[in-house]
């Protein structure tokens, strides 16, 4: 359809300005929240509403010192709404890089130890 080729579009659009991007302190920051990710989805507290099969750009840094991974992902599952107008959602990436992929999947098997407080 339109809206998917349009995304399609707009996630190689911004592949290209990522890969060439020397300095990544110049990109926009991202808010640390915590997330469940995998090398083939993500899911995390999203502001409502929120559909299933909502098409959306995402942005991870995985803080590897590369620049943040950009998928064109799916609303595959979502839980009732909670407090503050978010609820949980689950997102199936559609479009991703697969050297993007291998960095997720070399967080998760080696996730960055948290710092003592």
């Amino acid at each position: 359809t339109g809206k998917l080729r349009s995304f399609q579009q707009q996630w190689q659009k911004n592949l290209q300005i990522l890969q060439n991007t020397k300095d990544t302190s110049k990109l926009p920051k991202f808010p640390d929240i915590p997330v469940n990710i995998s090398p083939t989805g993500v899911g995390f507290k999203v502001k409502t509403p929120v559909h299933i099969a909502d098409l959306c750009l995402i942005y991870l840094d995985l803080k590897d010192g590369q620049p943040p991974i950009c998928t064109m992902s799916e609303v595959v599952w979502r839980s009732d709404e909670e407090a503050k107008g978010r609820c949980m959602a689950g997102f199936q990436f559609l479009s991703i890089l697969e050297s993007d992929q291998k960095r997720i999947l070399k967080l998760v098997k080696a996730p960055p130890k948290k710092e003592e407080e």
